[in-house]
């Protein structure tokens, strides 16, 4: 079962995870990923968000597919958040849970490479000396 979301709520622990379980699976990895300030040398005061929710939902799905068939079983929660998140906010989570430790911790890690790149997804870095768009290697700006 994959619990993927997309939205303005902040992001958890408890978030990402619920819905994972499962008494097969002996391995959970997690990773959570942050606005960061400074970010190149630059004191970031937030970071805005935007997205197409519909387009999210299903790339987040096509990701999950790709990981059972590289990993095997899984059970994959991921989420994105949207809107002005400050410095410490989570903006993207995800985690999987596996039979073995060695396939959840693995396919976290490509989840998160593959959220990077593929998720159609834009942010507009707000700091104190400039404003603009962080530049990104989304496939979906290919197709945007």
């Amino acid at each position: 079962m994959d619990v993927l979301w997309v939205g303005e709520a902040p992001i958890t622990l408890d978030s990402v995870t619920a819905g994972l379980e499962d008494e097969r699976y002996g391995g959970v990895a997690v990773f959570l990923g942050r606005v960061r300030s400074p970010n190149a040398g630059q004191d970031v005061h937030y970071l805005q968000y935007e997205g197409y929710e519909e387009m999210i939902l299903a790339v987040m799905a096509e990701i999950a597919g790709q990981l059972r068939a590289e990993f095997g079983e899984l059970h994959v929660g991921m989420h994105h958040r949207l809107g002005r998140l400050e410095p410490g906010e989570v903006s993207l989570a995800l985690a999987v849970a596996a039979p073995h430790r060695q396939a959840a911790l693995s396919a976290c890690a490509a989840g998160v490479e593959a959220a990077k790149v593929r998720l159609p997804v834009w942010k507009l870095e707000v700091g104190a000396l400039t404003t603009s768009y962080v530049a990104g290697t989304s496939e979906a700006a290919d197709v945007l």
